[in-house]
């Protein structure tokens, strides 16, 4: 359950811009700030400039990025926040209710675990011999 949490409910990094499933909002651009960097080195190619900031350490002029990697993020999987991600859920599932479909709470189908056990008993209680 705990490798699940982390595999879904973590930002999702993606090549172009998508759309929540829920609210229909864009994925933002994935930016970040690059480490201190020294007049003659050069950033990594593929990188937009956002902007930068020059910090003076003593004698030494080092320079702070803002950059884009020219990728998107959505911050839970495909939705942009936590609450999209349960309306969506609850939503899909009061649709197929309404459909007339039984859904389970166990991920492997059926009721709980009890219940599917009590069942298989008792088909064998009332088996033949």
């Amino acid at each position: 359950m705990e490798d699940e949490n982390r595999k879904y409910n973590q930002e999702k990094l993606i090549s172009h811009e998508v759309r929540c499933y829920n609210c229909q909002k864009l994925s933002k651009k994935h930016i970040f700030t690059t480490r201190l960097m020294g007049p003659n080195e050069n950033l990594p190619y593929g990188l937009e400039v956002i902007k930068y900031e020059d910090i003076r350490l003593g004698t030494i002029t080092k320079r702070k990025y803002t950059v884009w990697d020219k990728k998107y993020v959505m911050n839970k999987g495909f939705f942009c926040s936590s609450k999209c991600g349960v309306i969506y859920a609850n939503k899909h599932i009061e649709n197929l209710q309404r459909r007339g479909k039984t859904i389970s709470p166990n991920p492997n189908g059926g009721g709980s675990r009890v219940v599917d056990m009590n069942h298989k008993l008792n088909q064998l209680k009332d088996k033949k011999w």
